[in-house]
């Protein structure tokens, strides 16, 4: 917070956000009379409402005319916390396109669960219901029929998905190879 807070210091008048980490100065990015920069020392944030000027602390850097951060210009290594947490956004990116990979049968699957959950209703009403109820037999019949319905459309999707005649499009929706938007 020292360097950020330092930063904001070096072009800013800090003075009237009189001690908190927080609040609104005169912005130095468009004539401002009034205060209209939202600034969070803590965060290492800014906002303009009367420009539209945000970001971070970088983009700040950018604005001012400030090349790269201090720690890096001394030429001072990453901290720990800093290599973990880069670590375990890589480990979450690559999950990510893992998962993306499996999405035809996560979609196919929860159809299939959602049926599933259906049908195991419909035979626990026909059961309540009992063997002489004339509606009994009729609802076991609808809900084998949607049970084979899911199987069919998850084993349906399978092979289209390994002959390569349906895939995903840029914006993550299933379409049919050679299909024109």
């Amino acid at each position: 917070m020292t360097d950020t807070l330092a930063l904001f210091e070096r072009h800013l008048d800090l003075r009237p956000l009189h001690g908190r980490s927080r609040g609104l100065v005169r912005c130095r990015f468009h004539e401002d009379r009034t205060g209209s920069l939202s600034v969070d020392v803590a965060q290492g944030l800014f906002n303009c409402f009367g420009c539209g000027a945000q970001g971070g602390v970088r983009r700040f850097r950018e604005l001012v005319g400030e090349s790269g951060s201090p720690q890096r210009e001394r030429g001072s290594r990453e901290s720990e916390w800093i290599k973990a947490w880069r670590q375990a956004v890589r480990r979450g990116q690559r999950e990510y396109a893992r998962r993306g990979e499996w999405l035809p049968w996560l979609v196919a699957n929860g159809t299939v669960r959602v049926m599933t959950k259906a049908v195991d209703r419909a035979r626990q009403t026909a059961t309540a219901l009992g063997p002489d109820h004339p509606r009994t037999w009729r609802i076991l019949d609808a809900a084998a029929a949607v049970e084979q319905r899911a199987f069919n459309a998850e084993a349906q999707l399978d092979r289209l998905l390994e002959e390569g005649r349906l895939h995903f499009d840029e914006d993550d929706r299933l379409v049919m190879a050679g299909a024109a938007r």
